[in-house]
C-alpha cells in the first residue's frame, strides 16, 4: 500500500508583510488563510510563516478535513506517494507570493 510522502497544494496564496517601526519585529498575515506570524528579523518572520502553513495544512490532513477545505475555497492538491511508509509526516508544499507593506497598510489587511 502507497503512503503519501509529500503534497503540494495549488492555490492562490500571498502573505502580506511590514516591520513595525516602533518595535522593530517582522509582522505577516495571510488573509486566505487566515493566518499570522512575526519575528525578529525576516528571516525568522520566513520561518513563522513556513511553520503555520505546515501545521494548518497538517491538522487539516490529519483530521481528514484537508480535501473539503480545499474544495470550499476552490484550491486543489497532488499527492506523492511512497512505499515504505515516510518516516515522518507528509511534507506540505505551499508556493505563495511576498508583498511588503507598510505597517498601517498590513493592520488594515489584518482587519479586513
Amino acid at each position: 500500500m502507497a503512503h503519501v510522502s509529500r503534497v503540494e497544494i495549488h492555490g492562490d496564496f500571498t502573505w502580506d508583510f511590514a516591520r513595525n517601526p516602533a518595535s522593530g519585529l517582522w509582522i505577516g498575515f495571510c488573509e486566505q488563510l487566515g493566518l499570522n506570524a512575526d519575528g525578529a528579523t525576516f528571516e525568522e518572520l520566513q520561518e513563522c510563516m513556513n511553520e503555520a502553513i505546515t501545521l494548518l495544512f497538517r491538522d487539516l490532513y490529519e483530521e481528514g478535513d484537508l480535501t473539503p477545505f480545499l474544495e470550499e475555497h476552490g484550491w486543489t492538491m497532488s499527492a506523492e506517494e511512497s512505499s515504505p511508509p515516510p518516516k515522518d509526516e507528509p511534507r506540505f508544499d505551499v508556493p505563495y507570493e511576498q508583498r511588503r507593506r507598510s505597517i498601517g497598510e498590513l493592520t488594515a489587511v489584518a482587519a479586513g
